[in-house]
């Protein structure tokens, strides 16, 4: 594995991209495995410019994703377009000409046609289901993905693909990125083949790396556990005899074969597995282990510590010039109490990933950047 830093692709994703990934895929039929990377591209372009506009074409979210762009842009057939749709209308936008002259018309109608764009207006239609722990509780959640998108592009080109994407992630998106996530490495996800459970089970391997970390801290044995059952429903190996009883051995050969071939496609965060027993009498269950630099790799303890601060000092900033002073709510008059009322939680995080006192936000980016990095180098 290269350690060279500087072309590390270490994003935050939301941790319920990876623990509910199938439900995300369920949600959007043919569609979950490109609004999933969807959201973990838009996760990584938002943790580089938290308060800025999120703006891109095509072929950026491809280089990044590893996407053909083609297949993305192609127009859909009426067939297609009645299944992702689900017997709603064909979406309708209208599109911005960005590089409008005088006399150039400004604005058109555009019909939503392809696999992309369809995507990100399914995203912004639909909640998703997901579960997450909070305060030593499991909570249960139904969550909008996308606020909305605006299409722009060149109309006097007459070439329709090129365009711009605005997009404005969800607020409770925004905030789960700064409390619940995990970290990925992009240059091993775009390497992963869109075969069956492998994207989800890439997923699975960084959310095993903080998981053997913490064991590490107090002593625990170093590898992450999980039965021949589990990998068997994740890549779909479904092996019985003739009375419909699982074949334990036929299974254990297939999830072998498919771990190595996910293991050719990974260059950083390359896993070692054995078969154990596990207390039982076959070895039934396979242990995953990291070597000690990739777990190093995956330790962003600075940026850790800048987001917390980050986020600390606005909503310090948010209390006492937005709540307090224009008394928005009653309820609200200790900088303790923001979180304990969902309702007041909300109102934050809109704040935080709105537009409304950006050069504030972005003054306060840049005192908590300069004071975490300045003593990190002491």
């Amino acid at each position: 594995m290269s350690n060279n830093k500087s072309n590390k692709e270490l994003s935050r994703i939301p941790k319920y991209l990876g623990k509910n990934f199938t439900i995300v895929e369920r949600n959007f039929d043919t569609l979950g495995s490109v609004v999933v990377d969807i959201m973990i591209f838009l996760a990584n372009f938002k943790m580089k410019n938290l308060f800025g506009e999120m703006v891109f074409s095509l072929d950026d979210f491809c280089q990044v994703m590893g996407y053909n762009k083609t297949n993305l842009q192609r127009k859909l057939t009426s067939e297609q377009l009645k299944k992702l749709l689900g017997g709603l209308s064909l979406p309708q936008v209208q599109v911005m000409n960005f590089k409008a002259k005088e006399g150039d018309e400004k604005i058109k109608i555009h019909k939503l046609e392809n696999t992309f764009e369809i995507a990100l207006w399914r995203a912004t239609k639909e909640n998703v289901d997901y579960t997450y722990k909070e305060g030593g509780m499991t909570k249960y959640r139904a969550m909008q993905l996308l606020e909305g998108f605006d299409i722009m592009y060149d109309v006097s080109t007459k070439k329709a693909t090129k365009r711009m994407y605005s997009v404005k992630l969800a607020s409770k998106v925004t905030k789960l990125l700064l409390s619940q996530y995990n970290l990925i490495e992009l240059a091993d996800y775009r390497n992963i083949p869109d075969r069956y459970g492998y994207k989800y089970f890439y997923l699975l391997i960084i959310k095993m790396i903080p998981v053997i970390k913490n064991n590490e801290r107090k002593g625990d044995p170093k590898y992450y556990l999980m039965s021949i059952d589990e990998l068997a429903n994740i890549f779909g190996v479904y092996y019985q005899d003739r009375e419909g009883k699982p074949q334990n051995a036929a299974k254990k050969r297939r999830i072998k074969i498919v771990l190595d071939s996910i293991k050719s496609y990974i260059g950083v965060a390359k896993f070692d597995y054995r078969f154990v027993k596990n207390g039982g009498k076959y070895a039934y269950w396979i242990q995953f282990t990291f070597a000690d630099n990739i777990l190093e790799y995956f330790d962003e303890r600075i940026k850790a510590v800048f987001y917390s601060d980050l986020f600390n000092s606005c909503k310090s900033y948010f209390i006492r010039n937005k709540v307090v002073a224009n008394k928005m709510t009653d309820k609200v008059r200790a900088f303790k109490d923001i979180f304990e009322n969902e309702e007041n939680e909300d109102i934050f995080w809109d704040w935080f990933n709105g537009e409304e006192d950006r050069e504030i936000k972005d003054q306060i980016y840049e005192e908590v950047y300069a004071s975490v990095y300045k003593l990190s180098k002491k």
